[in-house]
């Protein structure tokens, strides 16, 4: 073995970092050193503090390396190592023999990154705290490593150091405060001295340099400790490395405490330096700070109307909603037979509330139950734009079981501005007014944007989420690397999580709240054949039946004002009847091409109408989602078909099903429309 040389520089510890977009280096199954010549491979350690660090599932390095022409690689962490505070990387990267190599490794991995000299990155001035944990200050750390080696046999040891800064603001009371929780601390300086913002690092001369700064910075704290006499509350920072010390510092804190209104703390703390790769203390006796009532500022959502979802769009917002309603908490009256057995709600009385998933690190903070509403924070600030994405909020009992929960769906877009008439019903449901000039959502309900798929834009921003006929929660759709694998979603501490998609046993009646994370696989979901789960909408009939719509329920998946479709309004897509009236016929419009090419249709209904490419979920596995694999669109209605089977708008290369009847556990979109009943 030859000798090897190390030369630890700057780096970083990877605990939660972003994940890579594709383009990997080598994303290998068996996690096996490759096959063929010798390849470079890293042994990387992190640690801050001299705190080893341990390797996340989804950590992935950006690598270097001049003597193999190796830039900007994104390489991923081999699955044994996960948890582990020495982390192995594979790499395809094969050695140049008898040559002196200089390997550089940065996180996180930003694939616009196109030198060693210029790694890019953007340390946002609004940032979140779990309890007393700093795990956080990984998802905002940019750290690297540098080695110069020759060719060995081994992995090459890199170890990894920081090149922020870390304040830790250390919050102490005497005996004025104590009881009460620190909701988010605000730092600021007074001659535009950058503490955060977008920045340039160079790994070749360890500079770091801001080209954008923001001179305010502020921490949200989610489940906050109580603060008591004498001890010190730590609210941890990622920051610019500078030197404060002949400078004042603003502070502004705001606090919280049951039954109380808000307070905010406001001052002037010494400055102190700043020193990279470290936990820097700023001491803040909160006691002298001078203090002032603070009214709710949060925007309520259900204040119109409760629902199952929530549309929020402000950057750095809190919001709350009503948490004692089951949905709309709307009565849904039996039927004629048995399975239309009625829906009567109960008042709910939740105890706790916390993130159940949320499909992007910090989606969401600040969650907790107070005055029987559930709030929370957008990400995001003035000056950082908004990050868009799906969220579901639970509520807990006293034994801890999911007793409700919701869906936030973020998304700045003026939803009810974007909604569309369609115009073409078909003129054979003439006589039903209530069939005609439904207003539609533009896109599928949680969806980012309402393109068609192709290879350049976003392939779940469009998809929007997956539901099983009459269920109220929300499945995650597709990710952005490959089509056919689910995206990935975080918990409330912001470690991965998934659902579970091999349960079999079917949820009864009085469970259907209490597991929303569960895709129950078979021919159905539910213990029993209901058809009113979204609302007493009669069975769908050729003919109309008897021009009846249905109405809301609490199980619908809809934001205020909207509802699951009724399987009428797609009748106009289609302009020949072929076995049955509009269960197939030809299209009236695909301005987008053939589907097997295109990521979606568009149709002409009232204008352009856009249907991407959703496929569907079925028996757990994503299928026929991107185009180039036969892909189609399946977007249920709120209407029953038969026993186990309700009715939904299909598409393909070959069909246009308006409706067509499939099986109630398989996961597909659905398309909000305006509700007529309000």
């Amino acid at each position: 073995m030859k000798k090897h040389i190390i030369s630890p520089i700057l780096g970083f510890f990877a605990l939660s970092f972003f994940t890579a977009c594709g383009d990997d280096d080598f994303n290998q199954t068996d996690f096996t050193h490759p096959v063929g010549g010798n390849q470079i491979t890293l042994n990387c350690q992190s640690e801050l503090d001299e705190n080893k660090i341990t390797w996340k599932a989804d950590s992935k390095i950006g690598f270097f390396c001049e003597q193999t022409n190796s830039k900007n690689l994104t390489v991923g962490l081999a699955a044994p190592f996960v948890g582990k505070t020495e982390g192995v990387f594979y790499t395809k990267v094969v050695w140049k023999k008898g040559e002196q190599h200089t390997l550089y490794a940065y996180t996180p991995y930003n694939k616009s990154n196109v030198s060693e000299k210029s790694i890019a990155g953007t340390l946002s001035n609004s940032q979140s705290q779990n309890g007393v944990s700093k795990d956080h200050l990984t998802s905002s750390a940019i750290t690297y490593s540098v080695v110069k080696t020759a060719e060995v046999a081994d992995a090459i040891p890199m170890i990894f150091k920081h090149a922020l800064g870390y304040l830790d603001l250390r919050c102490t009371t005497a005996d004025k405060f104590v009881g009460w929780k620190i909701k988010s601390i605000e730092l600021s300086t007074n001659d535009n001295t950058p503490l955060a913002g977008k920045y340039q690092f160079d790994m070749t001369t360890e500079k770091l340099s801001f080209t954008e700064g923001f001179d305010k910075i502020v921490l949200r704290t989610n489940n906050a400790t109580e603060i008591t006499a004498n001890e010190a509350f730590h609210g941890y920072l990622s920051v610019n490395p500078i030197d404060l010390t002949d400078k004042k510092c603003n502070i502004k804190i705001i606090i919280e405490k049951a039954e109380e209104l808000d307070r905010q703390l406001n001052g002037i703390v010494d400055g102190i330096r700043i020193e990279p790769s470290r936990i820097n203390a700023m001491d803040i006796n909160i006691d002298n700070l001078e203090a002032e009532f603070l009214e709710d500022q949060s925007i309520d959502l259900s204040k119109d109307e409760t629902a199952n979802c929530y549309v929020a769009g402000k950057a750095g917002q809190e919001y709350r909603f009503n948490a004692t309603v089951m949905g709309n908490g709307a009565t849904t009256p039996a039927g004629n037979s048995a399975n239309y057995k009625g829906i009567i709600p109960t008042p709910l009385s939740p105890v706790s509330a916390a993130i159940l998933w949320q499909s992007e690190r910090n989606l969401l903070t600040g969650v907790k139950l107070k005055n029987d509403c559930i709030y929370f924070t957008l990400n995001g600030s003035k000056d950082i734009p908004l990050k868009p994405g799906n969220a579901v909020i639970a509520a807990y009992d006293a034994n801890g079981i999911i007793v409700w929960s919701w869906h936030i769906w973020v998304t700045d877009v003026d939803l009810d501005a974007k909604a569309q008439t369609y115009t073409n019903i078909h003129k054979d449901y003439s006589a039903f007014p209530k069939f005609q000039s439904p207003v539609v959502m533009d896109r599928n309900l949680g969806a980012t944007d309402n393109e068609i798929w192709t290879s350049a834009t976003d392939s779940k921003g469009a998809h929007g989420l997956f539901y099983q006929w009459g269920r109220k929660d929300p499945i995650i759709g597709p990710s952005t690397e490959s089509a056919n694998a689910f995206a990935t979603i975080y918990d409330g501490n912001n470690n991965l999580t998934s659902f579970d998609f091999t349960a079999t046993e079917l949820i009864k009646r009085d469970d259907i709240a209490k597991y929303p994370m569960k895709y129950i696989k078979g021919d159905n979901w539910f213990a029993e054949d209901a058809y009113d789960l979204w609302g007493n909408s009669a069975a769908y009939t050729a003919n109309g039946g008897d021009g009846s719509v249905g109405s809301k329920s609490i199980y619908d998946p809809c934001p205020p004002g909207y509802r699951v479709p009724h399987p009428y309004i797609w009748s106009g897509f289609t302009s020949a009847a072929i076995g049955g009236k509009h269960k197939g016929g030809t299209v009236t419009t695909t301005a987008s091409g053939d589907i097997t090419k295109q990521g979606g249709v568009t149709f002409d209904n009232g204008g352009p109408v856009i249907y991407p490419s959703t496929g569907f979920i079925n028996q757990g596995a994503l299928q026929r989602v991107a185009p180039a694999g036969n892909g189609c669109i399946s977007l249920w209605s709120n209407a029953g078909a038969k026993a186990k089977f309700s009715s939904q708008f299909y598409y393909d290369a070959t069909n246009c099903n308006t409706p067509k009847a499939n099986k109630r556990t398989f996961g597909f979109g659905v398309r909000c429309i305006r509700d007529i009943q309000k």
